[in-house]
C-alpha cells in the first residue's frame, strides 16, 4: 500500500519538475520555449499574470497569504488522511497541492505567476492550473460517488 502512495507522489513529483522547467524556460528563453511547445494547440506566450482566478485583482501580499494558507490546509489533510484515502483520492489532492505550491512559487520569485498557454475562451493558463482543475475534478467525483 505505502509502495503504491509513494509511486503516486513520485509521478507527481516529475509533474511538478516539468511545469517548473516549462515555467522557467518561458522566463529565461520565452522564444525558445514558444517554438519547443508549438506543436500544443492553441497560442503560447508568457504571461505574468499579477492576478487571481478569473483575473479579480488583489494586494499581492494578500494573495501570498492566501494561497500559502490553502495549500497549508490541502497539505494537513493530506498527511492527515494519507491511510485512508484511495490512490485516485490522494492523486487528486496531490495534483491539487503541486499546482498550488508551483504557482505559490512563482509568486515569491516573479511577483507573479507565469502562465504561458492561450485557451481559445480568452483565458492564458499553465499547467499547475491544469494540475489543479484535473485534481478539483478528481476529488469532486470520488467524494460524490461515495455519497
Amino acid at each position: 500500500m505505502r509502495w503504491r502512495y509513494a509511486g503516486l507522489a513520485l509521478c507527481v513529483y516529475i509533474l511538478f519538475v516539468v511545469d517548473r522547467f516549462i515555467k522557467l524556460g518561458f522566463f529565461v528563453a520565452p522564444d525558445e520555449f514558444q517554438e519547443l511547445l508549438s506543436w500544443l494547440p492553441y497560442e503560447q506566450y508568457m504571461y505574468l499574470n499579477d492576478g487571481v482566478i478569473f483575473g479579480w485583482q488583489l494586494p499581492a501580499w494578500l494573495i501570498i497569504v492566501l494561497s500559502a494558507s490553502l495549500l497549508i490546509v490541502v497539505l494537513l489533510n493530506l498527511l492527515q488522511y494519507l491511510y485512508q484515502l484511495r490512490s485516485v483520492e490522494y492523486f487528486g489532492w496531490m495534483l491539487i497541492f503541486v499546482g498550488g505550491l508551483s504557482n505559490v512559487l512563482d509568486r515569491f520569485r516573479f511577483g507573479s505567476v507565469i502562465d504561458w498557454w492561450q485557451m481559445p475562451w480568452g483565458a492564458v493558463i499553465n499547467l499547475s492550473d491544469v494540475y489543479i482543475l484535473i485534481g478539483i475534478c478528481i476529488v469532486i467525483y470520488k467524494t460524490a460517488r461515495e455519497q
